[in-house]
């Protein structure tokens, strides 16, 4: 397979990276994965990711708040960002896109959903 596109994954339900990565497998996205949006702040620093899927609700700081850092961040700012989150009320999705986000998927989630926005992000 050609090379992967890297999809970071930043989600404090380890349900839900075990989904994902499930769903992920032997296509041509290379999953990672971080249970802490500081910590995934950081490894997108290192590893500069082709999308960030961004959950919303989670300990330490929220992904809108996660989602601002990275579009201020010279290194991150370009990485599109679909929120993958419970939340899905208008307001949320309005939210979402104001804080950097260019989709949504709602949780749960549909895996051919999933692809193909991750494909849309990347140009795949």
């Amino acid at each position: 397979m050609e090379s992967h596109k890297k999809v970071l994954l930043i989600d404090d339900d380890k349900t839900i990276l075990e989904l994902v990565e499930a769903s992920l497998y032997e296509t041509e996205f290379k999953l990672f994965t971080s249970t802490d949006p500081i910590e995934g702040i950081r490894i997108a620093k290192e590893i500069l990711p082709d999308v960030i899927l961004l959950d919303v609700m989670m300990p330490k700081i929220d992904g809108y708040m996660a989602g601002k850092v990275f579009k201020r961040n010279p290194s991150t700012k370009n990485i599109p960002i679909i929120y993958f989150t419970a939340k899905k009320t208008k307001d949320d999705i309005l939210k979402a896109i104001t804080s950097g986000g260019i989709d949504y998927i709602a949780k749960p989630f549909n895996i051919s959903d999933l692809l193909a926005k991750l494909r849309k992000a990347t140009g795949v």
